[in-house]
Order: structure tokens, then C-alpha cells, then sequence
């Protein structure tokens, strides 16, 4: 409505919305309810893994097909499972329509999977820890659902958020819990929303005596990708990032490029950014050598001048696509990425039985980033994701009463402020992925998705009691304790899982393990 009125009137147009509308219009993240059955063994290898979804999507369809294949496609990429189903569904309902939310689809399977896995550890009197580092993917391998894993720091990530926090040798007292968890997340969407085999990020570069020009259509949106894109190009051409001046998001002057969506700028833009800069970088080392000069001997404007002399005009483009590694069967184009990011989080909190009060002491997270092209907006991300999944895991809630937001305001809608956040101690995790640029993999989304179960996992600890539910309030716990008490199961959250008529599933052999497997054996 908004572009129509600004094309018939010539003139710019802007919606504003109360806030109780906001609560109606936006895209909100997909309540799911979830059903896992897994076979383990004694000492707590996976053998298989049988997982249902169903998604409310609210009265639109919104990206919510995508959304229901990621409540389920991703669980083999942390997990080694031999053996793996997946069914779901999403669910038309008289509620504000749902999309994507930062983690698209992931935070609500790995709330399940995470505490899931706890659980299981708990009966078969294992270290839930431990029983989860044994099933850690492997880099180097594909997962039984044709995802290709490729540098995977998941272990780092764990021993490092364990060994910091004391998780092992942690004091058990009545009231107070730690709780472990990991995750993982896309660097980018192997796929395009629209499917066609060009380019998902373009960069073009001009060089003259006026100095260097980047020029990328990726939106900065708060994520520091400018930041990220002129300290690439400054890199490969040996200046200061501050030396390099960008427009961006510029669809009038700028190339294409897809958008800042699915954790995929830093890796996309930027190997599209890197290529483009070493083009650039040949052209003057050609034209310094052609003049008989070495060209770490020559300062870089002089470079420039000898290079327009000898080409002209200096303009370099790259472009990033990413490579086609779906699976061969229908939907396996969502989930595949060029690389996956890893986290692993430690939660320490209090807990009181007597009123169900829950206070955060501290958290730990370490992230797998790859390489951190700019380690204080790595570090930013990261603990910004922190903050936000405290929010959801402990206050963020949106409850309808005959198609009715119950509370449709900020006084009601609790999010957390900064009095709230705890003290948090965060690592970045190299592994120099061997695809992103200068090794870099995504920051933005998967440092959120461990920290709701971890939170979940910590009160269990603390009271024995599971809240297999968001958010974890007062209320539900104080009546899970009653429960408790009583000798009735000592958890609340759902209790069954509706009889949903799936279609019939399509099964897929397993590809080779091994990455380094030749096609024909593929």
C-alpha cells in the first residue's frame, strides 16, 4: 500500500502503527510443538533420531514452508545421528501471521533437542555434557540428510565454556544449577528465496588518484557489515580499512545483492568483496612491474598511478555464489550452507522454591566464527544474542485469548533491560573455514540458540524441575514444584503431541561420510 501511494503521488510515503498494531502486523517468531523419540545406547551414542514439528503460522503464509524444513533439517549438524526422520507441519490459526526470527526456524528444535538430550542423559546416569560431546559432528564429514559440514569447532567451543564456568566440579546446592548447551547456524542460505544460478552477493571496486571506492549492494542494518567489507578490500590491498570508502544498499548505483538475512553478509559479501580486491590487487602489481619496480617498494598511490597509466579506467568486480551441495531428494534446498557456525553456553543462575524467582549469575559462550575479520563486532554479536535469548527465555511471551493479543503493549510484554543482563564471558573460537572469507563464517543468529535450553537445563539443575516451555516464569515453576510434591511428573509444558495425518516421508540413502569421498561414490 505504502510503495503504490509513493508511486501514484510522486511523493515519499510513510505507515506508522501504534503499538498495539505492531503486535498484529509484525512477523514473530513460530510457536512449535515438538515430539522427539532417539535410540541410544548405553553409554549414550546416538543410534537414531525420530523428530515431529508443528508450527503455528497465524493467519498468513508468510516464509513459513522454509521455516517448518529448518525445525527439523538441522539437528544431524551438531549431532552425529546414523539414522534420522523428520515430519512436520505448519498450522493456519486466527493469530498475527509468523516468519523468521534471528535462528529462523532453530531455537525452538533446540530448546527440544538440547533438553531432550538432558533427559535422556539423566535416566541412563550419564554427565549430560559428556553424552553430548560423544556425539559431536566431525568437520570434514556429511550428515546423514546430505548437509556437507566443513571446518566445525564444537568441541573448542565446549571445552572452553566448560573448563571456564567449573561445570564438572560445580557445587550441588539446593536453589542453584548450572546448565550446558550447543547449537549451530547457516552462513547464508544455500539457496536463493527465488532459485536461479546467479550470483547471491556482488561487490564492484574503483580504484583512482581520488583513492579506493567499494561499492556492494548488502544493507548494514546494525550487524557492522560495512565495517566487515572495508576491512576486507583494505586488507587485500594493504591499507587501512579507514582508507576505503563504501556505498552500499544503493539498488540505483550499487550491484546486486540478496540481503542481510540468514547470517549471510560477511561470508557472501565478503568472498564477493575479496575477489574483486584481489583482481584489483593484480592489475597494480602488474602495472608496478611493468615499470620496473617491486611493489612492496612502492607506496600504494603511486601504485595507482602507474596502474591508470597503464590500464585506464581501474574497476574490478566479484561475485560470490554458493556451491551446489543439496541432497537429491525434494526440500533438501533448505539447509545446506557453505559453512555452518557452532556455539557452545554455560548458564549459572539461583533459583528460589519458594517463589520461582530465577536470577541469571553469569554466562558463559563461546562461538566457532571461523576467523574474526573484526573481533569487537564478533564479541557484540555474540553477547547481543546472549541478551536476547535471556529475554525469551525467561520473560518473552505472547498469549491470545479468542484471537485477541492478551497484552498488547511494552508495560506488559517483558523484555529485559540492561539491569537484567548478567556478567557474561565470552570466547571467539578460529577455525579458519576453508570457504569464507579469510576463514570468516557467521556471527549474528547461532550464539543465541544454546543459551533458552541451557537456562532450561540450570533451573532443572537447581530444583529438579522441567520447564519444557518459554518462557520459564514464577509461575510454572512454583507449580511444578507443587507437582513435584505430590508425586506427579515434575514438569510443565505440553503433554501430547496431536496425531497429524503427515504424508508419507521419503527416504534417502545416507551419502559417504567422508567430504574427501569422489563423486562416483556420491
Amino acid at each position: 500500500m505504502v510503495s503504490k501511494l509513493a508511486m501514484i503521488t510522486g511523493r515519499p510515503v510513510k505507515c506508522t502503527l501504534t503499538r498495539e498494531e505492531v503486535f498484529y502486523a509484525h512477523r514473530g517468531r513460530h510457536p512449535v510443538l515438538m515430539w522427539v523419540r532417539t535410540g541410544v545406547t548405553r553409554d549414550g551414542l546416538i543410534t537414531a533420531m525420530h523428530f515431529k514439528s508443528a508450527l503455528d503460522g497465524g493467519a498468513y503464509g508468510s516464509y513459513g514452508v522454509a521455516s517448518t524444513f529448518y525445525t527439523g533439517v538441522l539437528q544431524p549438524i551438531t549431532y552425529d545421528i546414523p539414522a534420522y526422520r523428520f515430519e512436520g507441519c505448519r498450522v493456519f490459526t486466527n493469530k498475527p501471521p509468523c516468519g523468521p526470527k534471528r535462528g529462523h526456524g532453530t531455537p525452538q528444535p533446540r530448546f527440544a533437542l538440547e533438553l531432550h538430550l538432558e533427559k535422556i542423559a539423566h535416566d541412563l546416569g550419564l554427565d549430560p555434557a559428556e553424552m553430548k560431546r560423544k556425539n559431536f559432528v566431525k568437520p570434514m564429514t556429511r550428515t546423514v540428510n546430505w548437509l556437507r559440514v566443513t571446518s566445525c569447532g564444537l568441541e573448542e567451543c565446549a571445552q572452553k565454556v566448560l573448563h571456564a564456568s567449573g561445570y564438572g566440579d560445580r557445587k550441588r546446592l539446593p536453589g542453584h544449577g548450572m546448565g550446558f548447551a550447543i547449537s549451530s547456524y547457516l552462513s547464508g542460505a544455500g539457496t536463493a528465496i527465488y532459485w536461479n544460478d546467479m550470483p547471491h552477493s556482488e561487490v564492484q571496486i574503483k580504484v583512482d588518484r581520488g583513492g579506493v571506492t567499494a561499492y556492494c549492494g548488502a544493507m548494514d542494518i546494525g550487524q557492522g557489515s560495512d565495517s566487515v567489507l572495508a576491512a576486507i578490500v583494505a586488507e587485500q590491498l594493504g591499507l587501512q580499512p579507514k582508507d576505503v570508502r563504501l556505498v552500499t544498499a544503493d539498488s540505483d548505483t550499487t550491484p546486486i545483492d540478496l540481503g542481510s538475512y540468514s547470517s549471510r553478509v560477511t561470508f557472501m559479501a565478503g568472498n564477493a568483496a575479496l575477489e574483486a580486491a584481489r583482481k584489483m590487487r593484480l592489475m597494480l602489481v602488474e602495472a608496478v612491474e611493468a615499470a620496473g619496480r617491486k611493489y612492496e617498494d612502492v607506496k600504494f598511490e603511486e601504485a595507482c598511478v602507474l596502474a591508470e597509466a597503464k590500464f585506464g579506467t581501474l574497476v574490478s568486480a566479484g561475485s560470490y555464489t554458493p556451491p551446489k551441495i543439496a541432497g537429491p531428494y525434494k526440500g533438501s534446498g533448505v539447509g545446506p550452507s557453505p559453512a555452518y557456525s557452532y556455539s557452545a553456553c554455560v548458564v549459572d543462575l539461583d533459583a528460589d522454591a519458594r517463589t520461582g524467582l530465577v536470577h541469571i549469575n553469569k554466562v558463559w559462550i563461546a562461538h566457532d566464527v571461523g576467523r574474526a575479520i573484526n573481533p569487537l563486532l564478533v564479541e557484540g554479536q555474540v553477547e547481543g544474542s546472549v541478551y536476547m535469548g535471556l529475554g525469551e527465555a525467561l520473560m518473552e511471551e505472547q498469549e491470545f485469548r479468542k484471537g485477541l493479543h492478551k497484552w498488547p503493549s511494552m508495560l506488559e510484554y517483558k523484555s529485559p533491560t540492561f539491569l537484567d543482563v548478567p556478567e557474561m564471558e565470552t570466547f571467539i573460537v578460529e577455525t579458519d573455514d576453508p570457504e569464507g572469507p579469510y576463514g570468516a563464517k557467521e556471527a549474528g543468529q547461532g550464539p543465541l540458540l544454546p543459551v533458552i535450553p541451557a537456562v532450561n537445563a540450570a533451573v532443572y539443575d537447581a530444583l529438579g524441575v522441567w520447564i519444557d516451555e518459554t518462557p520459564v516464569t514464577p509461575e510454572k515453576i512454583v507449580e511444578a514444584l507443587r507437582r513435584k510434591d505430590k508425586g506427579e511428573p515434575a514438569r510443565v509444558g505440553p503433554t501430547r503431541f496431536p496425531d497429524i495425518p503427515y504424508p508419507a516421508c521419503i527416504k534417502v540413502e545416507p551419502p559417504p561420510k567422508d567430504l574427501s569421498a569422489s563423486p562416483a561414490e556420491i
